[in-house]
C-alpha cells in the first residue's frame, strides 16, 4: 500500500510539472547565447512605440523589449527583467501594447482566434485559455493579425 501511495504521489508530481513546464526565463540551453528578437509584421497605419511582454505560467515575467514601429513592422530585442539580452527559448505567452495610444490599446497572442472562440479572456481564466507561442530562433516573426485586443490588460 505504501508504494502504491509514493508512485501515485510520483506520478502526480512528475504529470503537474510536465504540465506548468513553459518558456524559462533563464534558459540559455540552447547552444550559442544568441539574443532573441521578436518582429511583429502588419502594422498598417501605426506609428510610435511598441512594446513586447513574453509571460510564463500564470503571469511571471520572462522578457520584454522596446522599440519604433517602422513602416509596417517592428522588431525587438528581448531583455530580461533584470537587464541584459534574454537567450532563452520556450513557450511563452505574448503581450503586445502601442505605449503612444491610450492604455485600452493593449494586446495577446491569440494565434488568430476572436475572444469568443477561446471562450472569452477573463483575468481569473486569461492563462487558462491562452495559446501560447515556442520561441526558439534568434529572430521570431509574427503577423499582428494573430493579436487580440485585451481592453482590461494594462501596460506593466
Amino acid at each position: 500500500m505504501t508504494n502504491k501511495l509514493i508512485r501515485m504521489m510520483f506520478v502526480t508530481v512528475l504529470v503537474l510539472g510536465l504540465t506548468f513546464a513553459g518558456c524559462n526565463p533563464d534558459s540559455n540551453d540552447d547552444g550559442n547565447d544568441v539574443e532573441k528578437k521578436i518582429t511583429i509584421t502588419g502594422l498598417d497605419g501605426r506609428s510610435g512605440p511598441f512594446r513586447i511582454k513574453l509571460e510564463g505560467n500564470e503571469g511571471s515575467f520572462i522578457a520584454t523589449g522596446d522599440e519604433y514601429i517602422s513602416g509596417n513592422s517592428v522588431t525587438i530585442a528581448l531583455t530580461k527583467n533584470e537587464g541584459g539580452a534574454w537567450t532563452g527559448n520556450g513557450s511563452c505567452y505574448i503581450f503586445a501594447f502601442f505605449l503612444n495610444e491610450p492604455s485600452d490599446n493593449n494586446y495577446v497572442y491569440t494565434n488568430g482566434q476572436t475572444l469568443a472562440e477561446l471562450g472569452g479572456l477573463t483575468p481569473p481564466t486569461l492563462y487558462q485559455k491562452l495559446p501560447k507561442y515556442s520561441i526558439t530562433e534568434e529572430v521570431t516573426s509574427i503577423d499582428f493579425n494573430k493579436f487580440v485586443k485585451l481592453e482590461y490588460y494594462t501596460v506593466p
